[in-house]
């Protein structure tokens, strides 16, 4: 007969680490290397970065593929179910970039960006030199809006 144990993230953790301690009370050494693999799905949480308490589905929404691709090919640690990286652009039924996860090829993951930057509409390719050509500056696009003359001169005049 079969069972079905649903566990939280939190609960699925605490499980891990009392294993860990009974296996280092066991072999009576320290354990150093326990690698944990956390495979994302629509609903998990990001504990990370700029958008911390969101799900998967909710960066989605608001269109930041980018972000969940950079998280996969970055950090060591984090995974994505197949169907998120189908939306994502990393696997589909004719190509696979996926990798060998826990692993990260942040090279891989910069070239997949710019080809993907290639086949956008013009207004998205606009967008993405303006965006690289701020970073060459160390600025972001939102410093180059906050500083045009115009602003500067409404700020001058007690406009805002």
């Amino acid at each position: 007969m079969k069972r079905i144990i649903k566990l939280t993230e939190a609960q699925f953790d605490k499980i891990i680490e009392r294993k860990i301690v009974a296996l280092k009370s066991v072999i009576n050494e320290e354990i150093t290397d326990a690698v944990l693999l956390r495979k994302m799905a629509l609903k998990s949480k990001f504990t990370y970065g700029k958008h911390i308490g969101q799900t998967v589905e909710e960066v989605l929404r608001l269109n930041y593929k980018s972000y969940i691709r950079n998280s996969y090919y970055n950090i060591e640690g984090i995974s994505f179910t197949d169907d998120i990286l189908k939306i994502v652009g990393i696997y589909g039924n004719t190509f696979d970039y996926r990798i060998k996860k826990p692993g990260k090829k942040p090279e891989l993951g910069k070239e997949i960006n710019n080809s993907l930057a290639k086949h956008a509409n013009l207004g998205q390719r606009a967008h993405f030199k303006r965006k690289l050509k701020a970073k060459a500056v160390g600025r972001s696009i939102a410093d180059r809006k906050a500083f045009s003359k115009g602003n500067l001169q409404s700020q001058n005049q007690g406009h805002r």
